[in-house]
């Protein structure tokens, strides 16, 4: 049976010092309350930097090939690479020593790049001369969570001095999944307010039934949703049983490709469909 490549963000909880686990909960509190992009790798970057002091810290999304060649999709604070850097990064990949581990073990923990090679062979490779020697980061640490199919959440983390301690790694495991799904939570937020800002409009909006593929039923109780009706409030409002508006949530949900009805209902409060 493979192993879960996520199973050890729960594991190290009970390895992690009182005092960097109430370190962690504040950090993930005031994350919860973030709900733009915007504030979204800001929030995140402050954060895990006040948790993870390090000269570089960055997050990445890699879609991954076959053959471990990777292409960013969307970053932030990342170093300012060369497209040749870019390129070479692409074709050597599985040079470096935490993509080499990952596709050796599936372990999507946090990894050090000394737990895998001493210091004085990593900046000896080509792949470090040719990448990360201008910057002198001669100690990275690394973590991935998966959003789908070979597609990874990547959390970097680089210092020039001194090396990342145990206690760091457990810091890193733990915010990690919550960091990483809060992301393709708001990604999905995101393609659903693109689509739905087509239909909106202040005073006369128009039909959007037939482009969001609601039905007109569907729409009123998506309406009333963003007004923050209950199921049983929306069903005496249109005459129907709260079943069937539950049915209909349903619907919408699958239809927006959302998760649950708090996210239908924030959407729908920002918007006016008719």
């Amino acid at each position: 049976m493979p192993p879960d490549p996520n199973a050890p963000y729960t594991r190290t909880l009970a390895a992690m010092r009182r005092r960097d686990m109430e370190r962690v909960m504040g950090f993930l509190r005031e994350m919860a309350e973030v709900t733009t992009f915007t504030r979204f790798f800001k929030k995140a970057h402050d954060g895990m930097q006040a948790l993870i002091p390090c000269e570089n810290l960055h997050f990445t999304i890699h879609r991954y090939r076959p053959d471990m060649s990777a292409v960013r999709v969307e970053g932030y604070n990342e170093p300012e690479f060369s497209d040749a850097q870019y390129a070479y990064y692409s074709e050597h990949a599985r040079e470096h020593p935490i993509s080499r581990h990952f596709l050796d073990t599936g372990s999507h923990a946090a990894v050090r790049v000394s737990d895998l090679m001493p210091t004085r062979e990593w900046i000896a490779t080509e792949f470090w001369e040719t990448t990360l020697a201008w910057l002198n980061y001669r100690y990275s640490m690394l973590a991935l969570h998966s959003l789908g199919k070979n597609v990874l959440f990547v959390f970097n983390c680089n210092r020039c001095t001194r090396d990342f301690t145990e206690h760091e790694k457990h810091i890193l495991n733990a915010v990690a999944p919550f960091v990483g799904n809060q992301y393709q939570h708001l990604s999905r937020l995101e393609g659903c307010k693109k689509r739905l800002a087509k239909h909106a409009r202040p005073k006369s909006p128009p039909s959007a039934a037939e482009t969001l593929d609601l039905t007109p039923r569907e729409r009123e109780v998506f309406r009333w949703l963003g007004e923050g009706k209950t199921n049983r409030e929306i069903g005496k409002i249109l005459g129907i049983s709260h079943r069937t508006v539950g049915k209909h949530l349903e619907n919408i949900l699958n239809k927006l490709q959302l998760e649950n009805r708090y996210a239908a209902a924030s959407l729908a409060a920002g918007y006016s469909i008719s």
